[in-house]
This record gives structure tokens, sequence and C-alpha cells, in this order.
């Protein structure tokens, strides 16, 4: 009869052992990290991630009360973490498993420049996509990369500009900063297993 204690708590500690293993098994890289910390810090309104960052706007999390398709999560560095007249935003979907953020800088009125990262957790991979976006002015987003190289040759944006400020942003912003607030697994120089595709703009 003494056993069973011995025997239930043996396989309590077991599950929890197993859970752990597979938790740790789906992170394969430091995207998976920002994601599924993201996800457990929403669902059980702990300060682990995100919230710890003092780079991230506050806001009640609470108002997070359901996860189902239309559940998207949204994150906001502060304006005196970034230069002037740039934003960064995390957007973190939760049935289709996708990190986004996006850094916008305005290039001039009612102009400006975005990158975007879209990461797809299933997959491990991160696409990375330029774009040019309008707000107030009598014309259509470009969608093409041709005529989004019309505005970036208008305001003499190059390529090599736009290599270097995306990799900025993905590495010396996002996830430096996030290792730096985080205990990660990972490093800026080892962000683990992902592939990483660019679009032509980046090339």
């Amino acid at each position: 009869m003494k056993k069973k204690p011995k025997l239930v708590v043996l396989c309590i500690v077991i599950s929890f052992i197993g859970y752990k293993g597979l938790e740790y098994l789906k992170i394969k890289n430091v995207f998976d990290e920002m994601y599924y910390t993201e996800i457990k810090d929403i669902k059980k309104q702990t300060a682990n991630g995100f919230p710890k960052m003092k780079q991230i706007k506050s806001w009640d999390r609470k108002k997070v009360q359901t996860f189902d398709d239309l559940t998207i999560i949204n994150e906001q560095y502060k304006k005196e973490f970034l230069k002037q007249d740039e934003n960064l935003t995390f957007h973190f979907g939760y049935t289709d498993k996708i990190l986004s953020f996006v850094y916008t800088k305005k290039i001039d009125n009612g102009v400006f420049l975005q990158m975007g990262y879209s990461y797809f957790v299933k997959e491990k991979l991160l696409k990375v996509k330029v774009n040019v976006t309008l707000s107030g002015v009598d014309e259509l987003d470009p969608t093409t990369n041709k005529e989004i190289e019309k505005y970036l040759d208008k305001y003499q944006i190059s390529k090599e500009f736009l290599r270097n400020k995306s990799n900025e942003i993905l590495y010396n912003t996002v996830i430096k900063d996030w290792v730096e607030s985080y205990d990660s697994s990972f490093t800026v120089k080892n962000i683990g297993e992902v592939t990483i595709e660019r679009d032509q703009l980046l090339k």
C-alpha cells in the first residue's frame, strides 16, 4: 500500500518531464522561442517574454479572453527605443501559428518604407519583404517590385541600404533585444534552425 503514493509521484514527475520535453522539441530557433513564450504569457498571465522587455509598450493582456482563428496578439516598441519616424510592431497569429513583425519608416508625407518579417512556425521559415505604403495621398500602394522600385529610386533608397537596414532590424534590434531580456537558448550569432527567404529587393 505504501508504494502507491510513490507510484503516483513518479507518474507526475514523468508526465512533467514528458511535457517539458515536448515543449523543448517544438523550439528550434529564436522565433519559436518568441512565439511560444508569448502565447504562454498570454494564456497563463505570466511575464517572461515580451511583457518583461523594457522596449515593449505595456497593455492589459487580460483583454485576450479567447483563443481561436480570430485571435491575433499585438505588441509594439516604445518610441524612445527607435529612431525618429520609425515604428516596430509584432503580431502573433494563434491558430495559423505565424509570428510577424513590421518595421515602418516615414520617408515623406504620406509615404512609408516597410520591412515585413513573417515567421511560419510549422515550416520554420522566415520571409522578409520590402514594401512601400501610402497614406493620405491619391494613389494606390505599389504592389509589384517594379512599382516599389520607382519609389525607392525617387527617394534614393539603394538595395545596399535595404539589406543593411533589414539585417539591423532583424539581428541588432529584434533578436538582440530579445536575447538580452529573456533567458534565451539562442544568441544573435546562433538563432537556431530556420530558413530565411528574402525578396528580390534584398538581393
